[in-house]
């Protein structure tokens, strides 16, 4: 049995960005931390081992998790909230009695790159340390605190820490220890009295559970696209890319950037056009903030506040050039591209939910009527999307990154529609693009042109885009609307690595057009 211990709610500093949530519930590029922790641990769940995931008895868990903890085959156990780790695992262990079972404990703010997940042996992870935290030293006064076979392999000088996996191969004698104990650290010193540890030091550590470990562990995993490379190091960003132009047009937009509106944007450098660099941000993407978070609803306020100030500063930039955005030729090529792929019909009538929607090219053809072919052009982001931005807490203002830098026909250039930046950021809020990405949804696409298609959303989100209207005025934004279905349809053949994920979005695209066209 394998207990992941998430009974406390995460720290009040980590609870600042993300709000109120279990260790194993933080965001870790595009998942919870529990997806990761059974990835980790999938051999062992894959011969039927019983995992068990402790959290506060008073946290709710969304409809989403219930539906991925059971799809990992991970039971939930909630404990007290005033319980201490020694109270909650004597209390999961004598609520399940795996009296014959050895048991491995995972802290719920713990990961390993690489874990050794032998069962069969009393065993401790142990990694070296150099930072100053409250940390469980295994040395005192150069002695073990624990009984070991090994210690003697160990440098007794060295600053060497428990970090968050153990193995008893006796879950009675672990019970007794609990028993008799009165913190979890004594548990371990009582139960190797006569179940000697192995300490084995493992240099994989990643630690989640305090604001500036997170942002520092977070940095072994990168989320971007096949044909870019993230490069974290020196406390920079480096990145490349196979798309030369692309990469090019971000340069060019990063130099030319106002200087005026520069506190909103990464420290940025460049020495060739092949690659650039951008500052390493201790901070989190609002996309995870939006999926996986817990913020109350008026700190969302403050957030779309700061992207208004920002995008209203930047649009201020006029520019007098001539730039290709319409929507309706790229919407048309790319779904050309898509409808081959396929073998699908432009010219057919869809059904989602039962429902019936026109054809995909009487959406297109409708939405015209909704586009002005004369628009302010200015200085725009041009993807200003949620995994895009950040949100620093202590100053109150975005960070953003990863510009497009282009026209539609690829003409390197800042200047844009300024509209466009608008139906970026409701793609995300009103789209939520993020949860498609996320994988959070229920779809069937099994029969030609018929899509049955559901988000499972957390209860926040309908108050998190009353605000993002209230701010922004959306409702009153027709053509904002109009752009923002025009970008789920011309995405889908830009996501041909995952073809479920591209009916996703296609279906979320009615899922939006009826929207619009009840509301027009």
């Amino acid at each position: 049995m394998i207990i992941i211990t998430s009974g406390e709610y995460i720290t009040p500093q980590l609870r600042a960005e993300f709000g109120k949530i279990p260790p194993s519930f933080l965001p870790l590029a595009n998942k919870r931390l529990y997806e990761h922790q059974a990835a980790m641990m999938s051999t062992r769940i894959e011969r039927k081992e019983k995992i068990i995931l402790t959290v506060p008895h008073s946290y709710e868990i969304s409809i989403f998790d219930i539906k991925k903890l059971n799809k990992l085959s991970i039971d939930v156990v909630k404990v007290r909230d005033d319980f201490s780790l020694r109270e909650s695992l004597l209390y999961t262990l004598n609520m399940l009695l795996p009296i014959e079972e050895n048991i491995s404990i995972l802290h719920g703010d713990t990961l390993y790159t690489e874990l050794d997940l032998n069962p069969n042996e009393d065993k401790l992870e142990v990694a070296h340390s150099d930072s100053y935290y409250d940390w469980t030293y295994i040395t005192q006064n150069d002695k073990c605190i624990f009984n070991s076979k090994n210690f003697s392999e160990f440098q007794s000088n060295e600053n060497y820490i428990v970090s968050g996996y153990f193995n008893f191969t006796s879950a009675y004698a672990l019970i007794r220890a609990l028993i008799r104990s009165n913190n979890f650290v004594n548990t371990l010193q009582v139960y190797s009295q006569k179940n000697p540890f192995k300490l084995n030091l493992n240099s994989t550590w990643l630690d989640f559970g305090l604001t500036s470990t997170y942002f520092h562990s977070r940095k072994n995993f990168t989320t971007e696209r096949a044909f870019n490379t993230l490069k974290i190091e020196n406390g920079y960003v480096e990145k490349s890319s196979d798309k030369k132009g692309k990469l090019c047009a971000e340069i060019k937009w990063f130099e030319r950037f106002p200087q005026d509106v520069k506190l909103f944007l990464p420290r940025f450098s460049s020495e060739s056009t092949s690659a650039y660099k951008t500052e390493y941000l201790y901070l989190s993407g609002l996309n995870e903030l939006f999926v996986f978070g817990a913020l109350p609803a008026y700190i969302w306020k403050q957030i779309f506040s700061s992207i208004q100030h920002f995008l209203e500063r930047l649009h201020q930039h006029k520019a007098n050039e001539k730039v290709n955005f319409i929507y309706r030729e790229k919407t048309l090529e790319r779904l050309t591209e898509f409808a081959h792929d396929f073998n699908l019909d432009l010219d057919r009538s869809w059904h989602l939910n039962g429902e019936q929607f026109p054809s995909l090219n009487s959406i297109v053809k409708s939405l015209d009527l909704y586009m002005n072919d004369e628009f302010n052009c200015c200085f725009i982001h041009g993807d200003m999307h949620f995994a895009n931005i950040m949100y620093d807490f202590r100053s109150e203002f975005i960070k953003t990154f990863d510009p497009r830098g282009m026209d539609f026909d690829g003409k390197i250039t800042p200047a844009g529609h300024d509209l466009y930046d608008f139906a970026k950021l409701q793609h995300s809020v009103i789209g939520l693009y993020d949860f498609i990405i996320a994988g959070l949804y229920e779809l069937d696409y099994s029969k030609p042109y018929e899509l049955e298609f559901e988000l499972d959303l957390p209860e926040n989100i309908s108050k998190i885009q009353n605000i993002f209207n209230e701010v922004f005025k959306m409702d009153r934004h027709k053509e904002v609307f109009a752009i923002t279905i025009h970008l789920f349809l011309s995405m889908l053949p830009l996501h041909s690595d995952d073809e479920r994920r591209q009916f996703a979005l296609l279906a979320n695209a009615f899922r939006l057009y009826k929207v619009f066209r009840e509301g027009v």
